[in-house]
């Protein structure tokens, strides 16, 4: 067994255990400030993590993903991203903060201009973490960024709950995210060792710059396709029809944020590594799509079913209009997670330019379905969603073919075993709920027996015909990944005959 595909192993584990901690630990904290917080204030919030959102991506420049993709690094590139990025942060927060009053006024909502100035001070936690963090990401490891997020993840939501119960309102968040910043500066700095030296060098800079330079200008045309939804229903519907969208996004788009996330830091290291080996590549990357559909596939669908019963037992009837909009978004949910793992593949390769293209699209595209969307409130912003991810998805299986050679045929036989099981897992969970009643016996148990039924029946449509990818994936989530390097090719396993 190769030494990378050892660390890769050992960092799928730490990052998959800290990052299945951190969003367990996020979701239960957002549950809790639910039932205390009206929907207006996290509409409230969302606003605030618009407008901040798109200067912390301007803040990163993208070096921190830069340092991660060079096969060589030397002391003064470290540092010389450090002193660049702190820079660029403290006057972009200065921007921030001058800014904060016609930014609040354009959403009609004047009273956030403080909390917004407060939430700017955020770019000297971004300046502070860019450069370890990178530097235990290039070196895969994933147990040190495992403590450094549990422990930021810990501090906010001690201090989220502890303000919300002494009745503060959109604050609970923004402080919250401040103490939590500090803690990882704190804590990356202490793993890392990293004392920033002087010495700033302009041909790192550029260099580094022409990587990530593109990675920047990727992001922030992410970002802003990303949160045109929000921009559109913050300007015409108001906060609390935002509130109510952003938690049944945040809700249904889980698998997409957090298990592509997860598995774009752990593989995009080790892709790197093998860039120069297009049919290896290939072979993982197909692999990685099928673990990512078993997985989102019947999540998207099966929160689709059970999403009115979980929030009469977790959320409370306040959040009971989020129940349309889930639903109408699970299909949107369940296809970009599978197609937001291209960028695993385009960055390896050095190919930043194909995601930003595809931004554009995005863009573009979003914005002319959300646009009138946006006329009939928060549910027609969520079926011009779901309407241009099913009409782009084509798109998706047509950039996969250029860049990697993988044709739509492999890809859709890849997909296919998750489409089939959660078909019937679908069927069988709707059974369930039809048998049960609307009613009786209450939430808990018709939630608790859903899903149960759920398990059972998916897993039972994968395990009864032994489909390769799923025993697979299940060995992988054991902390085993089978295979090993190709002999004098050191790399991830190679993938077994079947799987790809």
């Amino acid at each position: 067994m190769s030494a990378l595909l050892e660390r890769v192993q050992g960092g799928a584990r730490w990052a998959a255990g800290a990052h299945l901690a951190r969003h367990a630990l996020h979701f239960a904290t957002l549950l809790v400030l639910a039932r205390w917080l009206a929907p207006a204030v996290f509409g409230e919030f969302a606003i605030l993590a618009l407008v901040v959102g798109v200067v912390r991506l301007l803040a990163d420049v993208g070096f921190g993903a830069a340092l991660v993709q060079q096969a060589e690094i030397e002391d003064r590139d470290v540092d010389t991203v450090f002193w660049a990025g702190a820079a660029l942060a403290l006057l972009l927060g200065l921007a921030t903060a001058v800014a904060a009053g016609p930014a609040a006024r354009f959403f009609g909502a004047p009273e956030l201009a403080g909390p917004l100035r407060l939430y700017a001070l955020s770019f000297l936690g971004l300046a502070g973490t860019q450069v370890p963090l990178a530097l235990l990401q290039r070196r895969v490891d994933f147990r040190r960024i495992a403590v450094h997020e549990i422990t930021s993840q810990c501090v906010f939501s001690a201090t989220a709950i502890a303000l919300a119960a002494r009745g503060g309102g959109v604050e609970c968040f923004v402080v919250a995210h401040l103490l939590g910043d500090a803690a990882s500066v704190g804590v990356l700095l202490a793993l890392t060792g990293y004392r920033p030296r002087t010495g700033f060098d302009r041909r790192s800079l550029a260099r580094l710059f022409g990587f990530g330079g593109r990675v920047v200008g990727l992001r922030v045309l992410n970002h802003a396709a990303s949160r045109l939804d929000t921009l559109l229903i913050g300007r015409l519907a108001g906060l609390h029809a935002l509130g109510l969208y952003g938690m049944a996004s945040h809700v249904i788009r889980l698998p997409e944020q957090h298990v592509s996330q997860l598995l774009k830091r752990v593989l995009f290291p080790a892709f790197s590594r093998i860039q120069h080996q297009p049919e290896r590549l290939a072979s993982h990357y197909v692999r990685l799509v099928g673990y990512v559909a078993l997985v989102t596939f019947p999540f998207s669908a099966g929160v689709a079913l059970v999403f009115p019963d979980f929030v009469a037992l977790c959320l409370g009837p306040r959040w009971v209009e989020t129940v349309p909009l889930v639903r109408v978004l699970a299909l949107a949910g369940a296809l970009f997670s599978v197609g937001g793992t291209i960028g695993i593949a385009s960055w390896a390769l050095g190919r930043p330019d194909v995601d930003l293209r595809l931004a554009w699209l995005r863009l573009v595209g979003m914005g002319a379905l959300l646009v009138p969307g946006a006329r009939h409130g928060a549910l027609g912003v969520a079926v011009a969603t779901a309407a241009y991810t099913l009409l782009t998805f084509p798109v998706y299986l047509w950039v996969v073919h250029r860049l990697l050679g993988v044709g739509p045929a492999r890809m859709l036989r890849t997909l296919w075993p998750a489409l089939y099981a959660t078909a019937v897992m679908a069927a069988v969970v709707a059974a369930v709920l039809a048998a049960l009643g609307p009613h009786a016996p209450g939430a808990a148990p018709r939630l608790a027996a859903a899903i149960a039924a759920g398990v059972l029946a998916y897993g039972g449509a994968l395990w009864a015909p032994r489909n390769a990818l799923f025993l697979e994936l299940l060995r992988v989530l054991r902390g085993r990944v089978p295979g090993a390097g190709a002999p004098g090719n050191p790399g991830l396993a190679e993938p077994r005959p079947g799987l790809s």
